[in-house]
């Protein structure tokens, strides 16, 4: 994920680096990295060298901590320690996992490097079926160790018997970029608990599936490019499916890496079944460890940036024409060079017994268009740049079984805004990106009440900052950089097998500050502060307020009934 920088003068810059209070930035423009010290993460006060930087806390991802059972785990070691130097391919895996149910399976991750490099993706298959994608932090000189657990217990029908995982990493290393990540990877099978009533089970998580089949033929991404800008995905499926969901990594690259600032602004991943659409994805930008500027992240990362989730598209409706040979298609709408994209199909059978369906109501179509307006100010590409989306549809399916009948529907609403000030040619730039998304799934067998899930997602990102260099020829330049990412997301589950209705509220939000002036001798300062607030009907909570500056943990507030289950993401 190397970045291109922008070269360019920027000598009006002077008066304008003093309303850079409230700025963020479209790339990563910093190539050379100042090198810093490692410090283990504390949580409580303490107090920042003078020259910030100097010392750096190990990586942090927030989120809500994992439930992690009180069962002693069959544990099975995928890497021990591998380190990822100069084009290191793939490394594939074969191992031995158990068979059985699982209460829960986890995919733990850790990771050291030291010296510097940039950021790079972290992905892993079981089979053809990708599992996991993340980013490896930036390290420091003297290094930075960090950990990632995600649940992985939907996988479980691809995580047993004699199974080859693949795990990519591409680095490239040289005198500068000296930096090579040393991981290990481990699954953990959590047994039943003897008497449990699983009260700390995740309701949001979808039933493991029967079977799961790849969208990709090897444990490789597809790469979505301008010249080859549909994926066809040929499937031959079971003839009693009853449920599917489409489970998609997706990760913009190159070009489009900050698709959110580019003009336009607005993206989307179209799902077809035999060429009718059957879903989208409207995508929420990931800030990568080196994006915008590399001090907001040290040491508290991104929103998902370390592991970055699937995109889940209920595919139900479609499930009774599903069985027989199909094709699964994805496009991206209005992308410049290039997405990665691999996954699966989560399968749900119907013990044997043929269905049969159809589709009683589709009003997606595609592209969805959205409205553009362009303000010139000053000429040479200065302007004011704004953009709206919106998309509403309906889809409901039928599925019959020997004298059973079941409806499948769903009901989603869109909307994207995004607004943009480019000055210098792209040297100062400010983004407003707000997206909401509300969606109704219904599943409903006749004569019996509907299963049902409404979720409300609101993401924003704020974004701003200027490139300068100086107007008397001195080598250099001025990176102030101002970031702020915030997700929302309310659940409301109900059924006829619940006693009450679910319902959980996650906010995320980061705000990071970040300068540096690259000279003979460079400085960097900065500060961000994260928030986690989590609650769910379960009596289930938990809230953290976590600051840093110069790259120090300064303040770490934990407080809820998860607060001391463990680490990872919910």
């Amino acid at each position: 994920m190397k970045k291109k920088g922008l070269k360019l003068a920027c000598t009006a810059c002077t008066g304008l680096a003093l309303v850079l209070v409230a700025l963020g930035s479209t790339q990563s423009i910093f190539a050379d990295k100042q090198a810093a010290q490692k410090k283990p993460v504390v949580g409580t006060l303490t107090v920042a060298n003078k020259e910030q930087f100097s010392k750096t806390d190990n990586p942090i991802s927030i989120g809500v901590p994992l439930s992690i059972p009180s069962t002693t785990p069959t544990i099975v070691k995928v890497l021990d320690k591998q380190k990822f130097g100069n084009a290191v391919p793939p490394v594939k895996s074969e191992v031995d996992l158990p068979s059985g149910k699982w209460r829960k399976v986890l995919l733990t991750i850790t990771g050291t490097q030291q010296g510097r490099q940039y950021d790079r993706l972290f992905q892993i298959w079981a089979g053809s079926s990708q599992l996991f994608v993340g980013v490896t932090p930036e390290p420091t000189k003297d290094g930075i160790e960090w950990k990632i657990q995600k649940d992985v217990t939907e996988y479980l029908p691809i995580l047993q018997g004699k199974q080859v995982l693949t795990t990519k990493l591409e680095n490239y290393v040289n005198s500068t970029y000296t930096g090579v990540p040393e991981m290990s990877v481990q699954l953990e099978f959590f047994p039943e608990e003897k008497g449990n009533k699983e009260k700390d089970d995740d309701p949001l998580k979808i039933k493991t599936p029967e079977k799961i089949v790849s969208i990709t033929k090897d444990a490789a991404p597809f790469y979505l490019y301008d010249n080859n800008p549909s994926m066809d995905v040929p499937l031959d499926l079971p003839n009693d499916l009853i449920g599917a969901y489409l489970d998609l990594y997706v990760v913009p690259q190159n070009d489009d890496e900050f698709w959110w600032s580019l003009q336009p602004a607005f993206r989307e991943i179209e799902v077809y079944v035999d060429g009718q659409p059957a879903g989208a994805i409207w995508p929420e930008p990931t800030l990568f460890t080196g994006g915008v500027n590399p001090y907001l992240w040290r040491p508290i990362q991104g929103i998902n940036t370390l592991d970055m989730p699937s995109y889940r598209v209920n595919l139900t409706p479609f499930a009774g024409l599903l069985g027989g040979k199909h094709t699964l298609s994805l496009k991206v709408g209005q992308h410049i060079n290039y997405w990665l994209l691999s996954g699966s199909l989560f399968l749900y059978e119907n013990d044997g017994k043929p269905t049969t369906g159809k589709i009683v109501k589709n009003t997606l179509s595609f592209p969805t268009n959205s409205d553009k307006t362009k303000n010139d100010l000053f000429g040479n590409d200065n302007n004011l740049f704004g953009e709206n989306a919106n998309q509403n549809y309906e889809i409901e399916g039928t599925i019959e079984s020997k004298g059973e009948s079941y409806t499948s529907s769903i009901q989603m609403s869109r909307n994207l805004t995004s607004d943009q000030t480019n000055y210098n040619e792209g040297g100062v730039q400010l983004v407003h990106n707000a997206q909401v998304v509300i969606s109704d799934e219904s599943f409903a067998k006749r004569g019996q009440g509907a299963a049902t899930k409404h979720t409300e997602t609101v993401y924003t990102l704020d974004s701003g900052s200027g490139y300068m260099t100086p107007n008397n020829g001195t080598p250099g330049f001025l990176l102030p950089s101002n970031l702020i990412q915030s997700l929302h997301v309310y659940n409301v589950l109900d059924g006829p097998t619940m006693k009450a209705p679910y319902e959980s509220t996650l906010y995320l939000n980061t705000q990071g500050y970040a300068s540096l002036n690259r000279a003979s001798k460079d400085t960097a300062q900065g500060a961000t502060t994260a928030t986690v607030d989590f609650k769910d009907s379960m009596e289930h909570s938990y809230h953290q307020v976590l600051m840093s500056h110069g790259g120090q943990v300064t303040y770490n507030l934990e407080l809820g009934s998860l607060a001391k289950k463990g680490k990872g993401n919910k």
